[in-house]
């Protein structure tokens, strides 16, 4: 899994693994794949001592299994009703880094509503357990017909996304970002790593 920084200073790092709460963090994006929990748009834990984890509060109390760090993915984005009637979309692999003060991006992959294509999405929040926010018109990229694994990064203060393009043969893919990290960099283009 890759590691996402969503909180630093002077005197430490800390990095999230996103997927697994094995991380070295006092806040981690977990992804559930349990059946309770299959229609969270983006479940998340913290912990202060990486043994004990709390689940991010539910908006709503009459619903404590709905503790969606981003209650609603982009509006492109294919929606699927759960028998209780949860309206959720299937992300996938989701990653959130830290962008600058108060200023935290969520890259994950949904598919699309017009063909079901996975495409790759942005969504922000003031603070890494959300609620984030995707008001995106349409994807940041689709790569062909299945960009999953997003993972936004900064080298050397340029920030880039780092995802995989699933086919015959997978690869991996890199394209820097602007200094917002809300699209590509003018310009910009994408670079097969592997």
């Amino acid at each position: 899994a890759a590691l996402t920084e969503i909180a630093g200073s002077a005197h430490r790092r800390c990095m999230v693994r996103t997927v697994t709460a094995r991380a070295c963090a006092n806040i981690a994006l977990v992804k559930y794949w349990g059946k309770r929990d299959a229609a969270l748009n983006l479940p998340a834990m913290s912990s202060s001592d990486l043994q004990h984890w709390t689940a991010r509060a539910p908006s709503d109390p009459a619903h404590p299994f709905q503790n969606d760090a981003m209650p609603t993915a982009a509006a492109w984005a294919e929606r699927r009703t759960t028998p209780g009637g949860r309206v959720f979309s299937a992300t996938w692999a989701p990653s959130v880094a830290r962008i600058g003060p108060a200023r935290f991006v969520a890259a994950y992959a949904v598919p699309r509503a017009s063909d079901g294509h996975r495409c790759i999405s942005l969504a922000w929040s003031k603070v890494p357990l959300g609620p984030f926010v995707d008001n995106s018109p349409r994807p940041l990229t689709c790569l062909g017909r299945n960009a999953i694994d997003p993972q936004v990064f900064r080298d050397r203060g340029a920030i880039w996304l780092l995802d995989k393009v699933a086919g015959s043969p997978d690869r991996l893919m890199v394209r820097r970002m602007n200094g917002s990290a809300n699209a590509f960099r003018p310009g910009s283009r994408n670079f097969a790593l592997l």
